[in-house]
C-alpha cells in the first residue's frame, strides 16, 4: 500500500536537520508498519520521534508515542496533535544530528518541524 506523506519545511539548527512528516493510518499496527518503512527509507536519520492517534468510537482514542532517544519530545508532539484535533494519523519528526548538542533548542526545532508538517497536511484536506 502506498501512503501519501505530507512533509513540512526542512529545518536546520546548528547543522542538525529536522523534517516533520505526517500520513493517515487506520490502526496502531498500521502506524508501526508505516514507521518501519519510513525508517528503512531514511537509515541515516539519527532520531525518529513519532506519535500515532487513532479514533475508536465516538470519543475514544488509541495513542502511541516514541521519543526515540529525545525525551520528552513525543509527549510534546502528542500535545500538538491533540491541539489540532487530528486523528487517524502518524506524525514523525526525523532528526539528523549535526555534531553539536542543541540543548533545549532541539525541542523547539522538533515542535516547529511537527507544526510545519501538520500545516501542510491540513492545507491538503478538503
Amino acid at each position: 500500500m502506498t501512503y501519501i506523506w505530507r512533509s513540512g519545511l526542512p529545518l536546520v539548527v546548528r547543522k542538525s536537520r529536522f523534517l516533520g512528516k505526517i500520513t493517515e493510518v487506520n490502526s496502531l499496527l498500521q502506524a508501526r508498519d508505516v514507521l518501519l518503512s519510513l525508517k528503512k527509507q531514511n537509515l541515516n536519520a539519527t532520531h525518529y520521534i513519532s506519535v500515532s492517534r487513532i479514533k475508536v468510537g465516538q470519543s475514544s482514542y488509541l495513542e502511541e508515542a516514541s521519543d526515540n532517544g529525545e525525551p520528552p519530545a513525543a509527549s510534546r508532539l502528542m500535545t500538538i496533535v491533540k491541539r489540532h484535533n487530528i486523528y487517524n494519523v502518524l506524525l514523525v519528526v526525523l532528526r539528523w544530528y549535526g555534531g553539536k548538542p542543541l540543548g533545549p533548542a532541539r525541542f523547539r526545532a522538533i515542535d516547529e518541524a511537527a507544526e510545519s508538517a501538520i500545516k501542510e497536511y491540513l492545507s491538503s484536506k478538503p
